[in-house]
């Protein structure tokens, strides 16, 4: 009789442990990362301000850390038209994930001159075209401004 309880016991004791050692086990696994710091290293000569960088950011610190979302903010940042390249590394310090943004600036548009036009008035071509001075270049842009200075002569 003292021989059986005894291993009840030694049952009893070994589960609980297992049991523990799956709970922490598990603990661990689950436990989220969140974001740390966020940093943006601009490459070119217009640098855009943190805060207008920011507000197309979802991370945020302190916020769970989602690879996915991580990528939307590169996206959302591509999108803005003020950056040719966008990356984002990331590195895990004091349990959260940093965030450094690598940023290549578009370049600007310095100033818009026109010659050689004599059917129509200067400010009428200005009018027709899409980008303005100090404004990021864009392929696209630059296609709607020729496209639209061809319907005027056409």
């Amino acid at each position: 009789m003292c021989r059986a309880s005894s291993q009840s016991r030694s049952f009893a004791r070994a589960a609980s442990m297992i049991i523990c050692m799956i709970m922490m086990w598990g603990a661990s696994v689950g436990a989220e990362e969140v974001v740390g710091e966020i940093s943006f290293k601009q490459v070119g000569l217009h640098k855009i301000p943190r805060e207008m960088l920011m507000y197309n950011l979802w991370l945020r610190p302190d916020r769970k850390f989602d690879k996915k979302k991580l990528d939307g903010d590169i996206k959302r940042l591509f999108e803005t038209g003020y950056f040719t390249d966008v990356e984002a590394a990331t590195t895990k310090r004091d349990g959260k994930v940093d965030i450094v943004f690598t940023l290549t600036n578009t370049p600007r548009v310095g100033k818009i001159i026109i010659t050689g036009n004599h059917k129509f008035d200067t400010e009428k071509i200005k009018e027709a075209i899409a980008l303005h001075e100090a404004a990021p270049i864009s392929d696209k842009m630059l296609r709607k401004s020729a496209a639209n200075i061809r319907k005027l002569y056409y």
